[in-house]
């Protein structure tokens, strides 16, 4: 008789001890899947935020900027129209400055004109499927003519690849 009650004093321990160990799994599990969610969301936030800084470098490019010839703006808000036109239709330019962007989450960068309506320059863009979001910011592009300088309206703006929904 002795020797069935410890049989079963065994039996008991090892049911708790595989529940016990079943209930940490479950545990773990959902411990796992709230990180991998948070870091989701980190994620898309830290691209975002590298999105809306490389808004500003592309504002603030040399071969993009207004020359300091361009005495009745500001440089750090102006766009030369003859060096976007140029960037845009000369693909060994976009192919040497593409490598600033293909380590990141970009997809396209864009200068579009808003005032008066116009043309969309490309200044990068490479093909995705995936789920995007642009950000934009917007700046002046100025020609200069013998008449004066002339401005417009534009919007640069960067569209970023998202982490995909889980």
């Amino acid at each position: 008789m002795k020797n069935k009650k410890g049989q079963l004093k065994i039996q008991e321990m090892a049911f708790v001890l595989v529940g016990v160990v079943f209930l940490m799994a479950l545990v773990l599990l959902f411990f796992v899947a709230f990180q991998s969610k948070e870091a989701a969301k980190s994620a898309a936030y830290y691209r975002e935020a590298r999105a809306i800084t490389l808004v500003e470098v592309v504002a603030s490019l040399p071969e993009l900027r207004c020359s300091s010839s361009f005495s009745q703006v500001s440089e750090s808000v102006c766009l030369d129209y003859d060096k976007v036109g140029f960037f845009d239709s000369n693909k060994d330019m976009q192919n040497r400055y593409s490598s600033l962007w293909d380590g990141s989450y970009v997809s396209k960068i864009e200068i579009e004109e808003v005032y008066p309506k116009g043309k969309t320059y490309t200044i990068y863009s490479k093909p995705t499927n995936k789920n995007t979001k642009s950000y934009a910011t917007y700046s002046a592009l100025c020609l200069d003519e013998t008449k004066g300088l002339i401005c417009r309206i534009a919007r640069i703006k960067a569209t970023i690849n998202m982490p995909d929904e889980s």
